[in-house]
C-alpha cells in the first residue's frame, strides 16, 4: 500500500460538498442535488474582492415567493440542499429566517454563506436548531488586513465574535467526516503567506476550510486587480496546504482542483439563482439567458447550454481538454468563463476554455 492509499479523503461540509460519483449519477439521471440562491444584493460590507456589486439592491429583485417556488422545483428534481449565498449578506434579508425554515421543512439542508458580522448567539442557535450548515468569512488572521479586504473597519472583530458564537452553540461538535461549520477565505497577494495558518486553524477546530481564488469580475476587477495572485503563486499555496493535510491530518486530495480539498463540480449537479431570477450553472458563469419567470428549472437544465455545462468534461478546450485528471477536475469554469468572455468568446466557447489559473 502506498503512502497516498493510507491517507483518507478530507471532511466535507454537509450540503455543500457531494462526491464526484454522486454528482455524475445525478447529472446522468437528469436530477439536481443542490441549488444556490441569492436573496438580495443588499449588504452591510463592501468587500474589495466581491465578484459582484453587492451593497444596494437593484430594482426588480425576485420575491420571496419566487425563491420558494424554485426551491420546490429543485426538490422535485432530487435536491438535497440549498446554499443561501445572498448575493449580498443573506442574514439581513427580511425573510431570512423564514427561508431557512422553509428549506429545513422541505427536508433539505440549509447551507448559509455569511460574512458573520451579524452572527449573535440567538441567530447561531436558530441555525443550529434548523439543521443548517454555515460557511463564514475568515480572510485573514490580521485585523488590519481583514478590515481592508472587507471594506469596513471593525469587521475582523465582528467575524471573530460571530465565529465564537457558532462554536459555542455546537457547530464544531461533530466527530464524523461530515462537518457543519466552514470558513471561506479568498486568497489575494496580501494573504498568500497566511493561508496555511487559516487552514490549520480550521482543521484544528473541526471547521471546513474553503480557500477560493480571486475571480476577475465585479468589484474585484476594479479594486483588487493589482492584488490577484498568479497561477504559480496559487499552486504553491495549494501544494503547501496538501503537504500540511498529508503530514498533520492524514488527508489527501488532488492538488490541481480549483477548491483545495474537495474540488468543485457544482456545474454538474447544481443551479445558481440570481436575485433577478436568472439561472446559471454557477455564480461566475455570468449569463442572463434563462429566467425563472419564463422557464421552469427542468426546462432550463435541458437547454443546450446547460447540457454543455453539465457534461463539460467531454468538451473542454486547451490543456483542460487533454488533462488526465478531467474525470475529477475540470478547473474553475467560472474563472475560465470570465476570462473567455473578456477575450471575446461566445458563451459556448467561453465555458469550454482552459482554466488560466491551473498550474499544470
Amino acid at each position: 500500500m502506498t503512502k497516498r492509499e493510507k491517507l483518507s479523503k478530507p471532511p466535507i461540509l454537509i450540503g455543500y460538498n457531494f462526491s464526484s460519483d454522486k454528482a455524475r449519477e445525478a447529472r446522468d439521471s437528469g436530477k439536481l442535488l443542490s441549488m444556490r440562491t441569492e436573496t438580495s444584493l443588499i449588504c452591510n460590507l463592501s468587500c474589495r474582492y466581491c465578484n459582484g456589486t453587492s451593497g444596494t439592491p437593484p430594482p426588480g429583485e425576485i420575491s420571496f415567493e419566487t425563491i420558494k417556488d424554485v426551491i420546490s422545483q429543485v426538490k422535485e428534481l432530487g435536491g438535497e440542499s440549498v446554499v443561501v449565498i445572498g448575493g449580498g449578506e443573506p442574514t439581513i434579508y427580511p425573510y431570512f429566517k423564514e427561508l431557512i425554515q422553509y428549506i429545513n421543512n422541505k427536508e433539505m439542508v440549509p447551507v448559509l454563506i455569511t460574512n458573520t458580522t451579524t452572527m449573535n448567539k440567538n441567530l447561531a442557535k436558530f441555525l443550529y436548531e434548523e439543521n443548517a450548515s454555515v460557511l463564514t468569512k475568515l480572510d485573514s488572521p490580521k485585523e488590519e488586513t481583514q478590515d481592508f479586504l472587507a471594506g469596513k473597519v471593525g469587521t475582523y472583530r465582528k467575524i471573530r465574535k460571530g465565529l465564537e458564537n457558532l462554536m459555542d452553540v455546537g457547530f464544531t461538535n461533530s466527530n464524523t467526516n461530515e462537518l457543519r461549520l466552514g470558513a471561506s477565505f479568498v486568497t489575494t497577494s496580501l494573504t498568500l503567506d497566511e493561508t496555511s495558518e487559516i487552514w490549520k486553524f480550521c482543521r484544528d477546530n473541526n471547521i471546513y476550510p474553503n480557500q477560493e481564488a480571486l475571480v476577475p469580475r465585479g468589484r474585484a476587477l476594479t479594486e483588487l486587480c493589482d492584488l490577484t495572485p498568479t497561477s504559480k503563486q496559487l499552486n504553491k499555496v495549494k501544494s503547501s496546504l496538501l503537504e500540511l493535510d498529508e503530514k498533520e491530518f492524514g488527508y489527501t486530495w488532488l492538488v490541481h482542483t480549483p477548491l483545495p480539498g474537495n474540488g468543485c463540480l457544482q456545474h454538474m449537479y447544481s443551479v445558481y439563482l440570481t436575485s433577478k431570477g436568472y439561472i446559471r450553472p454557477c455564480a461566475d458563469v455570468e449569463i442572463e439567458q434563462f429566467n425563472v419567470k419564463d422557464m421552469r428549472i427542468k426546462e432550463i437544465i435541458d437547454t443546450p447550454f446547460f447540457k454543455l455545462a453539465r457534461n463539460i468534461e467531454n468538451y473542454l478546450d486547451g490543456k483542460c481538454g487533454g488533462c488526465e485528471y478531467n474525470s475529477e477536475c475540470v478547473g474553475c469554469r467560472g474563472i475560465a468563463f470570465s476570462t473567455g468572455v473578456t477575450e471575446g468568446l461566445n458563451i459556448y466557447d467561453a465555458i469550454k476554455r482552459e482554466d488560466p489559473l491551473c498550474g499544470r
